[in-house]
C-alpha cells in the first residue's frame, strides 16, 4: 500500500515537547494542501525572546571613522563561556539632521574583544544601553549581548571588516525630494561570536549627519 498522508483542514497547536506522530499535513477546506508560511521569518525567534533591537537616542549620532577613541555603535558579546551568538537580522538608519559627505559606512571587528572592560584591554571603556527585546510585554528578558550607542574606547582601533551596504552622498536633509530609506537585512550571513565585537563606523570624518540606529539581532546558541 502506497502512502496515504492524512489532511485536516484549520490550525493546529501544539506544546514544547509534545511529539507529533503520524503524517498529518494542513489543508485548506477544498483540500489543497497549505505551504505558506503562518508568522514572519523571525516570529519564532522574537516570541521566544531572543530577537533584540539595539537603538540609539532619537537625536541620533554622526557615525566616524574607526578609532580607539571610539565613540562608534559597537555590540559586543562578552559571552568568554562561547555559549552564545548574535546573529545579525536588520540594521535601520533613519537620518535625523546635519550634512553628509561622499562615503561608505564600514563594519569595524574588534577581534579578540575579551569578555570584560579593562585598562588597556582591547574595550577600555564601554557605556551599555541595554538592548530591547522584540517581544513587548511579559516574557522579556535582558540581552546576553552588550550595546554601546555612542561611548565607548579602545586600545586599538577597530579592524575594517566588511562594507555596510550604504554609500552617502553630500546632501543635507533639506535638500533630499524623496524620502530616504536604509534597510540592510541579514540572512545569518553575519554574527558577533563570543569575546569579539563589531562597530558601525563611516569611511570619512568629515560628516556631520546623524542618524537614529537600530540593530536588530538575534541570540542563538554558539
Amino acid at each position: 500500500m502506497g502512502f496515504r498522508p492524512d489532511f485536516a483542514a484549520g490550525p493546529a497547536f501544539y506544546a514544547d515537547g509534545v511529539v507529533q506522530s503520524g503524517q498529518q499535513f494542513r489543508a485548506q477546506r477544498d483540500g489543497s494542501l497549505i505551504v505558506a508560511e503562518s508568522h514572519g521569518k523571525w516570529y519564532e525567534a522574537a516570541s521566544r525572546g531572543t530577537v533584540y533591537h539595539a537603538t540609539t537616542l532619537t537625536a541620533g549620532i554622526a557615525l566616524i571613522v574607526s578609532a580607539t577613541t571610539g565613540n562608534h555603535p559597537t555590540l559586543w558579546n562578552p559571552n568568554s563561556a562561547g555559549t552564545y551568538n548574535a546573529e545579525f537580522v536588520k540594521l535601520v538608519a533613519a537620518r535625523v539632521s546635519g550634512t553628509d559627505a561622499p562615503g561608505a559606512w564600514y563594519w569595524c571587528a574588534t577581534n579578540p574583544a575579551g569578555a570584560a572592560i579593562a585598562t588597556g584591554g582591547p574595550i577600555a571603556t564601554f557605556t551599555n544601553v541595554a538592548p530591547l527585546s522584540g517581544l513587548i510585554g511579559p516574557g522579556a528578558a535582558d540581552s546576553i549581548m552588550k550595546w554601546a550607542p555612542a561611548v565607548n574606547t579602545y586600545t586599538a582601533a577597530p579592524v575594517f571588516y566588511a562594507p555596510v551596504g550604504v554609500t552617502m552622498y553630500t546632501g543635507t536633509v533639506a535638500a533630499v525630494i524623496a524620502e530616504l530609506q536604509l534597510v540592510i537585512e541579514y540572512d545569518g550571513d553575519l554574527i558577533v561570536g563570543p569575546n569579539s565585537a563589531l562597530s558601525l563606523t563611516t569611511q570619512v570624518s568629515t560628516s556631520t549627519a546623524l542618524y537614529a540606529i537600530d540593530l536588530a539581532y538575534n541570540v542563538s546558541r554558539a
